[in-house]
């Protein structure tokens, strides 16, 4: 039996145990996350609300309500979720993670990177590396680069081998590269701010070749569609 039939087996078991006593609220909570991995999701808002109509401070199903909503592209209403969530748990990297994405998908940038960062403070260390890769990547397309390089030096001292923070790093630091040798050009002289640190560009460029390359580390990403995708635990 693959995961799909198996996913499906659980639901039904779910459903049967929802009518023989409807006053569960953890299982409408397991149904609705169910339905949801199988991307059932009018089926799993159904099965939140009705959780949350038999404990409305259920912060679990309020958070996993939010990321129904959001897969259903419903985002004002996933982020006022995830604030109901956020108040009854100020910690939990899912509600600020889903807050992140959908703030984003709405073009609210500011106030995504907030979320994040807030996240990453909860989480900081290599339990939360995936958290300060978006939140890299996040000011990076903002070209907010001297932030964005403020955040990739934390995850290469966290991972000094980590192939796409290097990449990503190489890629600011070559901009840099460009600005300075424009400003040389404009000015005859040299630039006094040094931008690269203790390293210049060259020798830093060298330094790549000679770095193994593992395998690249998943980050979430604003394409990431999938409630499981946010319920990974931060240890």
């Amino acid at each position: 039996m693959n995961a799909e039939n198996q996913k499906e087996e659980e639901i039904k078991r779910l459903q049967r145990s929802v009518e023989l006593d409807p006053s569960q609220a953890s299982v409408h909570v397991k149904l609705g996350q169910s339905l949801g991995d199988l991307g059932r999701n009018e089926e799993a808002l159904q099965a939140m609300n009705q959780a949350l109509a038999l404990e409305p401070d259920n912060d679990w199903a309020l958070q996993l309500k939010g990321c129904v909503l959001y897969d259903l592209g419903r985002m004002e209403e996933a982020i006022d979720v995830s604030d109901n969530a956020l108040a009854l748990d100020p910690g939990s990297i899912l509600a600020l993670c889903l807050k992140n994405c959908a703030l984003n998908d709405l073009g609210r940038e500011e106030e995504a990177i907030k979320a994040l960062r807030r996240a990453v403070e909860i989480c900081p260390g290599l339990s939360g590396i995936d958290l300060q890769e978006k939140l890299y990547k996040d000011l990076q397309g903002m070209n907010r680069y001297e932030e964005a390089l403020e955040v990739l030096d934390a995850v290469l001292a966290l991972a000094p081998d980590n192939a796409e923070a290097l990449v990503a790093k190489e890629e600011i630091l070559a901009k840099f590269s460009r600005r300075k040798h424009i400003q040389q050009s404009e000015t005859g002289g040299e630039v006094k701010q040094d931008l690269f640190g203790t390293m210049d560009f060259d020798t830093y460029q060298e330094s790549l070749r000679h770095t193994p390359v593992p395998s690249l580390l998943a980050g979430i990403t604003n394409g990431e569609k999938k409630i499981s995708f946010f319920c990974a635990p931060c240890g």
